[in-house]
């Protein structure tokens, strides 16, 4: 089971976070040099949309870094499971006890990943209305027109953020590989005490 579970993890998960991690830098780095066009006119104080722009360029490349570097515990893991001797016994123990062991911890890393990407996605979504309504924060000036363009705005911000503790409260896929081998064991368990 655990070699089922954890053999084909290391380079699924590193072919997808290196897919997604190049495409966020891309778009990101994209983002940032748009914010440099001179479609943007002349002054010393960029305007909100520049702002915006770099802000969401920023946070591309940052997310992007992120996912490159920052390698889950399921790749390290299930690549030192499956380097373990099994020529006896006592070392087929120790590898089953160490695969176990690295289901748990790439649960919990699972978990982590999971409330840091909510906690990010909502400060994502918190600073875009920051640089998009700043005027109307620090200045006191009235909402842009259309006043429908605001509540798109507001609306499809408040949306993303909901979906994100959504998400955050959801278990992830490492919660849920841990939760299928422990529901395994338990009716291989069941199967064996009945055969008795």
């Amino acid at each position: 089971m655990l070699d089922r579970i954890l053999l084909p993890l290391p380079e699924r998960s590193r072919d997808a976070r290196l897919t997604s991690g190049l495409i966020n830098l891309a778009v990101g780095a994209g983002l940032v040099g748009l914010g440099f066009a001179p479609i943007w006119g002349e002054g010393s104080t960029p305007s909100a949309p520049q702002a915006l722009i770099w802000f969401q360029g920023g946070y591309n490349v940052a997310s992007g870094a992120v996912e490159l570097l920052w390698a889950p515990s399921r790749e390290r893991l299930a690549r030192e499971y499956a380097v373990m001797p099994i020529e006896d016994a006592r070392q087929r123990r120790a590898r089953v006890r160490f695969g176990e062991q690295s289901l748990e911890d790439i649960a919990a890393d699972g978990r982590r990943r999971r409330v840091l990407s909510a906690v990010s996605t909502v400060a994502y979504g918190l600073g875009t209305l920051g640089i998009f309504y700043r005027a109307q924060l620090f200045d006191g000036e009235p909402l842009p027109e259309p006043v429908g363009l605001n509540y798109l705005v507001i609306g499809s911000i408040g949306i993303q953020s909901i979906v994100s503790v959504i998400g955050a409260l959801s278990t992830s896929q490492d919660e849920r590989l841990l939760d299928a081998y422990q529901r395994e064991l338990q009716t291989l368990r069941d199967t064996e005490n009945v055969a008795e």
